[in-house]
């Protein structure tokens, strides 16, 4: 559960860090707002946490079957 929270909040930092970027050339700077990176990086989290939870269960699942079939 806490490392769900930790890569929760390391997404949350890392998407609003990468939606501002500041370029520098040339000694001038531009800004870019890139609003839809916090969405996507968040939605890849949220994927990658179905796709965990949909492995650890087929595990358990299967660990479940198997026992019983296992010889004494």
């Amino acid at each position: 559960m806490l490392g769900s929270v930790g890569i929760f909040a390391a997404a949350s930092h890392f998407g609003e860090k990468w939606a501002r970027a500041t370029i520098s050339l040339f000694g001038g700077s531009a800004t870019s707002q890139r609003e839809w990176v916090p969405a996507v990086v968040l939605a890849a989290v949220g994927f990658l946490f179905v796709v965990l939870g949909l492995w650890l269960e087929g595990r358990r699942r299967g660990d479940a079957v198997a026992a019983p079939l296992a010889p004494a």
